[in-house]
């Protein structure tokens, strides 16, 4: 597994968002075989250089072939660590920020992470996972009966929608865009970058789910895709709809 940021068009897209970066990732190869990628760029905030993305967000870990065997694993990173600690270093960047992702990682036990085995600073975040390789009904079995009351209630009342590769088109993005500038009530961001956003779907990196009710739209999110995995990457929605549906959330 891996996530959605070692996506091409999903780092374009941050991209966008620094406005002085330089790109120092590197492939790692074994006879002109790629075995490792580590992503890595440099940005300046606040007039201080450092490893991070999208104007300070953390980087995801480097991402390993996953036929190697662990003493091999453990060489390569030691190799990847040292290489960027030396193309940091000639940047003169001050840190390094890494999102050691569970999903990615393998493994959620924070002594095994290799920002941890490194001596990095855990500033660790909580996030909600939902595991599908589980059933549906071990999936329902474990939410709360509230959450289940609404779920029900929300399907009686909303019509939901899916584009993807095939079914998406243009005016389905200036529906979102038009939720998003509404709910921010302005402008929040050139859009450019809501179409490189869009752009993940033409490149099957991407989805877009649309609730209705009544036939109009209510609410948007896009869904970014990795190899196995999908984050919600950004949602919008009509402030002023009032939802049929008591929420779930006392």
């Amino acid at each position: 597994m891996h996530d959605y940021r070692y996506q091409p068009a999903v780092r374009e897209y941050y991209a966008m968002h620094s406005k002085e970066s330089s790109d120092l990732s590197f492939i790692v190869a074994n006879n002109e075989f790629p075995v490792a990628v580590c992503p890595l760029t440099v940005e300046n905030i606040e007039g201080r250089a450092q490893a991070s993305l999208s104007g300070g967000d953390f980087l995801p870990l480097a991402l390993f072939h996953p036929k190697l065997g662990p003493k091999q694993l453990r060489g390569l990173e030691t190799f990847i660590f040292e290489e960027a600690l030396r193309r940091l270093k000639s940047a003169d960047a001050r840190r390094w920020l890494m999102g050691a992702n569970p999903l990615s990682a393998g493994t959620d036990a924070l002594e095994d992470l290799l920002p941890a085995r490194l001596g990095a600073l855990d500033v660790s975040i909580q996030c909600p996972v939902m595991d599908f390789t589980q059933t549906d009904e071990d999936l329902w079995i474990q939410l709360r009966h509230s959450a289940k009351s609404a779920i029900n209630q929300g399907f009686k009342a909303y019509e939901f929608k899916v584009y993807d590769r095939i079914s998406y088109a243009p005016e389905i993005g200036d529906r979102h865009r038009f939720l998003h500038h509404k709910c921010a009530r302005r402008v929040t961001r050139p859009q450019a970058t809501l179409g490189k956003m869009y752009s993940w779907i033409a490149e099957d990196c991407g989805l877009m789910f649309e609730q209705l009710h009544a036939g109009k739209t209510e609410q948007m999110i896009c869904v970014a895709l990795g190899k196995d995995t999908a984050s919600g990457a950004r949602a919008a929605d009509d402030p002023d709809f009032q939802s049929p549906c008591p929420s779930p959330i006392p």
